[in-house]
């Protein structure tokens, strides 16, 4: 297989490690596990369902506070739909495009004031969470409500972050803590922890499955030491999508040669 043979490479650690090994592995251990999350509809449902409009599409937007809430900007619409809990949200990252199906009026829920950080490792107990932000709803504040059931388009980008400490020594599976609150951990698998522990990294997901509780990824590079300036800036630019990569050959052509000063033609210029 092609995994087998860049084991056999020489310093293939790196490789590796690039590799979508979590899913392979993940798949080996947990294929039978009980499902976490409803089913996705398919495109032709979620096509049929829009033209019936029993659905509506729009985009996911999670919240920075609550790792189990989020809201759904319909197209052509001014409101948001509120989307909560586990099966609400349903495997849905910020920024993708989703369908999604509005529940019954006596069902409407309203945003949570809880700040929920997602602590917990693979055994915590999301209902637990679930049950937390129903009791801290009030009923004046209820809006229209929904669930997510199906995904239009990913919006899948690459992720800054760090890897989450564990107590389990030699193991190369880990969580990837991302720098923005807005996307989920990630579950990856690297031989390199030891090293990539005390640095800045970058994560791509590729999966999500019904029975993980985070989405499935693979480490693509290391950016620099966490606290390390430049590190830090290049995180920054790389979270907003700020263009930071070196100017071409072509466009260093077209300054003027070094050394250069402002002369007094140029000064006296309005």
């Amino acid at each position: 297989t092609v995994v087998e043979y860049v084991k056999s490479l020489k310093d293939s650690t790196t490789i590796v490690d690039k590799l979508n090994l979590a899913n392979i592995q993940y798949e080996a251990d947990w294929g039978g596990r009980e499902p976490l999350f409803p089913p996705h509809l398919t495109p032709t449902q979620i096509h049929e369902g829009i033209k019936s409009a029993r659905l509506m599409q729009g985009t996911f937007l999670a919240s920075r506070d609550n790792f189990l809430e989020g809201q759904v900007n319909i197209e052509g619409q001014d409101k948001f739909i509120l989307v909560q809990g586990r099966e609400g949200l349903n495997r849905a990252v910020n920024g993708d495009s989703v369908a999604i199906e509005l529940l019954p009026e006596e069902e409407w829920s309203a945003p949570s004031e809880l700040v929920m950080m997602d602590e917990e490792d693979e055994s915590g107990d999301i209902a637990d969470d679930e049950t937390t932000i129903k009791s801290s709803v009030k009923e004046v504040e209820k809006q229209p409500t929904g669930r997510i059931v199906g995904i239009i388009r990913r919006k899948w980008r690459q992720y800054c972050g760090i890897l989450q400490a564990t107590p389990s020594k030699g193991t190369s599976r880990h969580i990837f803590v991302p720098a923005e609150r807005k996307i989920p951990k990630i579950r990856i698998e690297t031989r390199q922890a030891d090293t990539l522990s005390s640095q800045r990294i970058i994560v791509a997901i590729d999966s999500w499955p019904r029975n993980s509780r985070y989405p499935l990824g693979h480490f693509v590079r290391a950016l620099g030491k966490i606290g390390d300036k430049d590190t830090e800036n290049e995180v920054l630019l790389l979270e907003h999508d700020v263009p930071h990569s070196k100017f071409s050959e072509a466009v260093l052509n077209c300054l003027p040669k070094l050394p250069w000063i402002i002369t007094e033609e140029v000064s006296t210029q309005s």
